[in-house]
């Protein structure tokens, strides 16, 4: 399992007879609720004949309504990487890197943990297929765990989803993002220190200054990781603020 999050459920079919809920038109404007106060009024049960279906393109695929969050499972086998820097000069760099792969990485959230659940963004409120596709992607993946009636955790964190469309892509293709900035000032992001846990990437410059300094007749290839942070699996205890609500 790579990076994992919990699913709320959009809509609920009771199985093989019963009632069925689904989720009504919600307004363009974003709102951040307590989850505690979303679920008083009222907690739906679910049982083992309780499915969750994800309208996607070309029909609806039912998915039984997760009861818990799965066991950890990296997606990595462990003895080969160990294998693999048995002779690597840094040891504390293996044991460090060993270890996120068995049991997962602290995203680096450093505030009170409180549970919030937003409102999908306009643009996946009006794409909801592309975005429940893309939900069923990743829980066939096992980078995602769910869908669940309730949050799964008491400090559950659902950020919004969004869907936006590539450029000139034919067919049309979209990119769904979990935006973990919002709320602005609130969002998981903002406690999450930039001086510790920012990202930079080399500049073409510096690649082409590497590939010169081997002298002519010099190759260099190109490797493109598809869903690249996706390989990384999280720490359990993380899961509970990457979580999207329904689409």
């Amino acid at each position: 399992m790579a990076e994992t999050s919990p699913v709320t459920a959009p809509s609920v079919t009771s199985s093989p007879h019963g009632s069925t809920r689904n989720g009504t038109p919600r307004p363009a404007k974003n709102d951040a609720t307590s989850s505690k106060e979303k679920l008083a009024s009222k907690e739906p049960i679910a049982d083992e004949h309780t499915f969750v279906k994800l309208a996607i393109a070309g029909g609806t695929i039912p998915r039984p309504i997760a009861q818990s969050l799965p066991q950890i499972k990296s997606p990595f086998p462990i003895d080969v990487w160990h294998d693999a820097l048995r002779n690597h000069p840094d040891s504390d760099f293996v044991n460090d890197l060993l270890h996120d792969i068995e049991y997962g990485v602290c995203i680096g959230f450093q505030n009170e943990r409180t549970p919030v659940i937003s409102s999908n963004h306009f643009s996946a409120l009006s794409s909801p297929e592309p975005v429940a596709k893309e939900l069923e992607r990743e829980l066939l993946l096992h980078r995602k765990a769910g869908p669940f009636l309730a949050p799964p955790s008491s400090n559950f964190v659902g950020s919004p989803m969004g869907a936006i469309r590539k450029k000139h892509s034919q067919p049309v293709k979209w990119r769904i993002i979990n935006d973990l900035s919002w709320p602005a000032g609130q969002s998981v992001n903002d406690s999450i220190p930039k001086e510790l846990y920012t990202c930079s990437y080399d500049s073409l410059d510096s690649a082409i200054a590497y590939l010169k300094s081997f002298g002519p007749n010099a190759l260099m290839s190109k490797l493109d990781l598809s869903d690249a942070f996706r390989h990384i699996l999280v720490d359990p205890r993380d899961w509970e603020l990457l979580g999207p609500p329904g689409p």
